[in-house]
């Protein structure tokens, strides 16, 4: 019974409350996030805009699966480190730089993302011969950003419909 109703509640709140956040707003938040991220870790604006950098997000990831239509443990590494909870997207930068006689390549990335605690995460990794390894871990206190911070409009919950 209690069951029920809870999903009777979800039901009737999304039905009369829905939240007027829209993709324009994420999109705005996903901005302010990204640009609070790289203010905690400034060499990834410059690594951004080179030529051996390739940026995704998750949904890049999986389309990437999609063709290849088989198992590969090297992307699947990759879309295991995008899981848990944040501010806005997690977004990965891949550049190719210096062959490294340990890793067998010249690939290394870097995860970035904002925690729900505010704190903005820089995770370094390299391509090894199995899947993508945490070379190394970092996290700085940021802004604790949110919809309503953004745009009063974002966010908030209108009655009726």
């Amino acid at each position: 019974m209690i069951k029920k109703f809870f999903v009777l509640l979800l039901v009737f709140q999304a039905t009369c409350f829905p939240v007027t956040a829209n993709s324009a707003c994420y999109d705005l938040l996903n901005k302010k996030v990204q640009e609070d991220i790289q203010t905690s870790y400034p060499f990834l604006k410059n690594l951004m805009k080179k030529d051996n950098a390739w940026n995704y997000d998750y949904e890049d990831l999986i389309k990437m699966g999609l063709p290849i239509g088989k198992k590969d443990s090297h992307l699947d590494s990759l879309i295991s480190l995008f899981s848990g909870t944040n501010i806005g997207e997690k977004r990965l930068i891949i550049t190719s730089g210096k062959y490294s006689e340990k890793w067998g390549n010249s690939f290394t990335g870097y995860i970035f993302y904002k925690e729900i605690n505010g704190l903005n995460v820089l995770i370094k990794i390299k391509r090894g011969p199995e899947k993508w390894e945490v070379v190394e871990k970092s996290k700085v206190r940021g802004r604790y950003i949110t919809l309503r911070e953004i745009n009063k409009n974002c966010g908030q919950r209108e009655i009726g419909n």
